[in-house]
């Protein structure tokens, strides 16, 4: 046998974590966790001789989440390595190597949930549907399965559990330190605040900082200064550079508060009921474009 096929076929449990979980390192040097019926039972460390023992491994774990494999239904874990496996292909982003555990316990907590009958309300379920369509449907997906494989019925809102289980496993290629995190996010809050005293002066109201509507006004700002740090252009921009137009109809065409930003983003037909056109028509006449 070669260096190189001796070499990706050794196998070295080095921790138990449980009778069927142990630490391993690969022929490569590299670390991994290894699920196996009785891989852990052997004194320790040991070379694993046969890799047909081993069903699954995981890379790159970090050291603080191993210790929730004892806590976690290995049915539970084997079945979201299998979601992940798909999510995966679907996604045009990497992961983070944890979400194998932190997702598993999401899915063991909706299932003891399910068991003891109990509800809870999950938060920002419009605003995943509207900023993340694809992990909403990949958390649906994985939902259905849920069901199928465990065969409990759970309620159709817990998609948006997982589905923020999923996008915030989205792994950055250039990762912020800790006290960059810190500084964006008081720059993010500074400006959310300074927007919001504008808003209640300009408008003459005081803003409930802790009521719903708040919330989403919050959550639209972040994915504002997401896009404006990551230079990602608006919709409009898109369309128009592939030939498309845009328009917007009803209630929200028909604000004659809007007609400013509507004319700045480059919107281009506003469709409104007939009462609406005249007033409609001035305010864009009049309009001066915020920047």
């Amino acid at each position: 046998m070669r260096f190189d096929e001796w070499r990706e076929t050794r196998m070295r449990a080095v921790k138990k974590i449980n009778n069927n979980v142990a630490i391993c390192v690969d022929g490569n040097g590299n670390q991994l966790v290894a699920f196996g019926r009785g891989i852990g039972f052997p004194a320790m460390p040991y070379e694993i001789t046969d890799l047909k023992q081993i069903d699954q491994t995981f890379y790159n774990i970090s050291s603080n989440y191993v210790d929730m494999i004892n806590e976690l239904p290995e049915d539970v874990i084997s079945f979201t390595a299998r979601m992940l496996d798909d999510v995966r292909a679907v996604l045009p982003y990497e992961l983070m190597p944890n979400l194998i555990l932190t997702l598993a316990d999401h899915i063991a907590f909706c299932l003891e949930r399910h068991r003891r009958n109990i509800y809870v309300r999950m938060p920002l379920t419009y605003e995943i549907a509207q900023t993340y369509p694809l992990e909403l449907k990949l958390a649906q997906y994985i939902l259905r399965e849920i069901e199928k494989n465990f065969h409990a019925h759970l309620n159709p809102r817990e998609a948006s559990g997982i589905a923020i289980s999923i996008i915030n496993a989205r792994l950055d290629t250039k990762p912020l330190t800790s006290d960059q995190q810190e500084l964006n996010q008081r720059q993010v809050d500074r400006m959310q605040e300074d927007i919001t005293r504008i808003i209640e002066r300009e408008f003459h109201f005081t803003c409930d900082r802790t009521s719903f509507s708040y919330a989403r006004f919050s959550t639209h700002l972040q994915h504002l200064f997401e896009r404006m740090s990551t230079n990602t252009e608006i919709a409009t921009d898109n369309a128009h550079a592939n030939g498309i137009p845009v328009h917007i109809c009803g209630g929200s065409a028909a604000d004659t508060l809007l007609i400013d930003f509507y004319c700045a983003v480059g919107i281009d037909e506003l469709s409104v009921s007939p009462g609406s056109v005249l007033e409609v028509k001035k305010a864009v006449i009049k309009s001066k474009p915020v920047k």
